[in-house]
């Protein structure tokens, strides 16, 4: 899990583990990592900038030799930070794009020899920011994870090759250190706009789901706060 030391990786890595799957927690933030692992049953921490190729060949390097075999990847770490595409610096938006896209793309090639010895589930957390044709206040970032939702679903083909089904949540506001840092610039006016906050153990949920789902294949799975998750088409 990537991004596991918290908000929806956290809720996603203690999801999986009261399932009964050991887990590597790979974090770029080492204290909160290691606390986490050392938190849950079976686990493992790797130091992970996911924008480091050797960063995530070293994390799955690390399933293998502490575990043994991989069988579920979640690519979630990301993020949108200050300042935004078009004053932010082309070096700081490119940055962006590796690490809410390229470092999906990565990890998944990376992880897919030994997803395949068993047969495993990818599950891409991207966002809303990523489907739509309303503005976004991050463009590179949203450009990022529409990138993830078209990647996800170009992958259909790993099921029956690989035996390796790639799915994607593409979530509204969740209740994460992040979202909690950029509500607090929102005025009142804003802030009574917004659906209800998801959790990340809600998150967690819908994708334990898509790894149980056989049929899931390629997918991109939509989640507001209030409704019912969609699956995009």
């Amino acid at each position: 899990v990537t991004g596991a030391a918290s908000g929806i990786g956290e809720g996603i890595a203690q999801r999986l583990a009261a399932e009964g799957a050991a887990i590597v927690v790979a974090d770029i933030d080492e204290s909160l990592g290691k606390r986490l692992a050392a938190r849950l049953p079976s686990a493992v921490f790797a130091g992970c900038d996911v924008t480091d190729d050797s960063h995530l060949q070293a994390a799955v390097n690390l399933a293998r030799s502490h575990f043994g075999r991989l069988d579920i990847l979640i690519n979630n770490a990301g993020g949108a930070p200050d300042p935004q595409y078009p004053e932010a610096p082309v070096e700081h938006w490119s940055r962006v794009l590796d690490l809410n896209l390229r470092s999906v793309i990565r990890a998944v090639q990376l992880a897919l020899p030994l997803l395949s010895l068993r047969g495993g589930a990818v599950v891409n957390i991207a966002s809303i920011a990523g489907i739509g044709q309303a503005p976004h206040s991050a463009p590179a970032y949203a450009a990022a994870k529409a990138g993830v939702v078209r990647f996800t679903s170009s992958l259909a083909f790993l099921a029956e090759r690989n035996r390796v089904r790639v799915n994607a949540i593409c979530p509204d506001w969740v209740d994460t250190p992040s979202s909690r840092r950029n509500r607090e610039g929102m005025t009142k006016a804003e802030l009574d706009g917004l659906p209800p906050i998801l959790t990340p153990a809600q998150v967690a949920a819908m994708a334990l789901r898509l790894i149980n789902d056989e049929s899931a294949v390629g997918r991109t799975t939509v989640m507001v706060g209030g409704t019912q998750p969609w699956t995009l088409t």
